[in-house]
């Protein structure tokens, strides 16, 4: 499988209609090559961590071919290009995700879902408890930070066994390893996921500005 075949069929299995901004096609593509590299006769990518993660320049060379042979379209959200399949690029990309494996399809398909309906710093989150080499060279200060690991003693699972389990905040599908005591890693880990969510939301508020007030 080549480059542009792993790169179409990682997008087709995300379902028609559906686009990546350029942080979520590198994660993509990332988790693709470090978790079923054998399966998609990969790796295909030489990712290195960079500003926000797991990166690779060529990847975006291969988009913009697939872009001069129509198979992908590029646009513009929120000021950052956005990829997408034309209806060429969805039915070539198809029949490659079609050549691989239940199993392999079944992860990729996972991975993009996972990667549409979480927020960037979820996505960030997770690679980095997985993948801490890859937060090293990270912008995003309080995720890169020693005490951001060291606060995160749980046994990470692998994709392939299910992709929902990332949202299973209270760790009752795996067993964690602690360090401290169950309840006051329990109190730790759930403090830290609210963190995030209202990171997000005061992120959104600074986007949006404040609300009016009511009359």
């Amino acid at each position: 499988m080549t480059r542009a075949e792993i790169v179409l069929a990682a997008m087709a299995a995300g379902g028609r209609g559906v686009s990546y901004d350029g942080l979520r096609i590198q994660k993509l593509l990332f988790l693709i090559d470090v978790e079923i590299p054998d399966w998609v006769e990969g790796p295909h990518f030489d990712f290195a961590a960079y500003n926000y993660g797991p990166f690779d320049k060529s990847l975006y060379e291969v988009l913009g071919d697939l872009e001069r042979r129509g198979c992908v379209a590029r646009g513009q959200k929120n000021g950052y290009a956005d990829y997408s399949l034309t209806v060429q690029g969805l039915k070539t990309g198809g029949r490659a995700l079609g050549t691989l494996s239940p199993e392999a399809r079944q992860f990729m398909e996972s991975a993009a879902k996972w990667l549409r309906l979480s927020t960037f710093r979820r996505i960030l989150t997770v690679i980095y408890r997985k993948y801490p080499e890859m937060a090293r060279n990270s912008i995003v200060p309080e995720l890169k930070a020693p005490s951001f690991r060291a606060a995160h003693r749980f046994v990470l699972p692998s994709f392939l066994s299910g992709v929902s389990r990332i949202f299973d905040f209270t760790g009752s599908l795996d067993p964690p390893i602690y360090q401290e005591p169950p309840e006051q890693a329990d109190a730790m880990a759930i403090r830290q996921d609210w963190e995030a969510v209202g990171d997000d939301l005061e992120h959104a508020l600074a986007a949006f500005g404040p609300p009016e007030p009511a009359r």
